[in-house]
């Protein structure tokens, strides 16, 4: 693996407000980054300093690829309201040498049917598969993602994430933030979440379960629950229940009584990436 982006000691104030302090990473190829965080974490902001969109205070950003080789989406979609889509792609092929070809653009925006529209009829969906596409215009080998699938359906955000995870396995890199953890969950190799403006964690999915409540236990009771082990967080909601734990077996016997008591639709499974971050978030928060 090539390390492709090396940062150290990052810090971007604005008028002395830190957004980000004394941040250090590396980007090694091959990677699905999922940058997570609250927003205001500094999420967008490290991908702008990264990219040299905007200047830091202080610190270092080396990057070992060429910027013709780094695709950037960000959050903001492509304004040209009065360029079709069919001249929006070819503008942006026009500024790289080997760029890739237009009907691939096409079939990546997803807007066959919509290369003659000018870009003001598009719908938000459009407008932002269309950005993505404008991001791969060069080839890149590595690529940002700010916040990709806002305005799309859920069946165009499996169909985008499903693009990304064959690009990956094609050999490209990606550096992703998104509010759908749910669907980073199976798709990121690694994971960095921001938070007061530091990187709190960073390493894979299993390496945060392992420092986390691992399991989700979740059932309907209607009475009152108590002498429960090994509960880490208990949310109720009417009379359906979700505990997190560090040791479903230990919780799981506790439970043993309320069966009795009307205690019903017992289920268990790894504790999702949201709550995660959610218990991360308030972990840190208590330091």
């Amino acid at each position: 693996m090539t390390t492709l982006i090396e940062i150290k000691k990052l810090t971007k104030k604005y008028k002395e407000t830190p957004v980000l302090d004394q941040v250090s990473l590396s980007i090694v190829s091959g990677e699905i980054i999922a940058l997570l965080g609250e927003n205001g974490a500094g999420k967008s902001t490290l991908i702008n300093l990264i990219n040299d969109l905007i200047g830091a205070t202080s610190g270092e950003v080396k990057v070992n690829i060429a910027h013709s080789k780094i695709g950037v989406m960000l959050q903001d979609n492509i304004t040209l309201n009065r360029l079709k889509v069919s001249e929006t792609l070819q503008l942006a092929r026009s500024y790289y040498q080997n760029p890739l070809p237009y009907a691939e653009l096409l079939r990546l925006s997803d807007l066959t049917h919509q290369e003659n529209l000018f870009l003001s009829k598009l719908s938000g969906g459009q407008k932002r598969r269309l950005t993505f596409a404008l991001a791969l215009a060069g080839d890149p080998d590595l690529i940002f993602l700010d916040e990709p699938t806002t305005g799309m359906d859920a069946e165009r955000r499996a169909a985008f994430w499903q693009e990304i995870t064959q690009m990956s396995s094609a050999g490209k890199t990606f550096f992703i933030t998104s509010h759908y953890l749910e669907e980073l969950e199976n798709l990121a190799s690694r994971i960095i979440l921001l938070h007061t403006h530091k990187i709190a964690f960073d390493g894979t999915l299993a390496d945060l379960r392992a420092q986390n409540a691992v399991s989700e236990i979740s059932f309907n009771f209607d009475g009152n629950l108590t002498g429960l082990s090994a509960v880490v967080q208990h949310m109720q909601t009417g009379n359906f229940h979700r505990l997190t734990t560090n040791n479903s077996l230990q919780l799981i016997q506790s439970l043993v009584p309320f069966f009795e008591q009307g205690l019903s639709n017992l289920t268990v499974q790894q504790n999702s990436l949201d709550n995660l971050f959610q218990n991360l978030i308030k972990t840190e928060g208590t330091k």
